[in-house]
């Protein structure tokens, strides 16, 4: 985030999880009173650890990353079903979401435009 001031992230937490987000400058907080859908909507890409809102992203056809290392992960193998680009544990996720986001870069005509991920833990 600090290194490219192109991109935007959006934070939304599972509902049963502390919603306190700490957000900064190009960092926000999407609150359960957000509509998950719009906010899927809304960004460029998704990283996840194991949530449904994994699926509700593939099914929209926005670029996914589930980060396989959750307890979890075993319930929503989406790395495995071919519906993301699955990273072994979170210290990881970095390289994939700067791939990412280079080829999301790549596609749109412009380099300057800022590019929006959320993530959901």
């Amino acid at each position: 985030m600090q290194a490219d001031p192109r991109l935007e992230l959006v934070i939304r937490r599972h509902p049963s999880e502390d919603q306190s987000i700490l957000t900064a400058d190009r960092i926000s907080a999407s609150p359960r009173a957000d509509d998950v859908n719009m906010v899927i909507h809304a960004v460029d890409l998704v990283v996840v650890t194991c949530s449904t809102v994994g699926l509700q992203d593939y099914l929209v056809g926005v670029p996914l990353i589930s980060v396989e290392g959750s307890v979890f992960a075993k319930d929503a193998p989406y790395g495995d079903y071919g519906m993301a680009i699955p990273v072994a544990d979170f210290s990881r996720r970095g390289t994939a979401v700067t791939g990412m986001i280079d080829g999301l870069r790549r596609r749109k005509d412009s380099g300057t435009k800022q590019v929006c991920f959320g993530v959901q833990f």
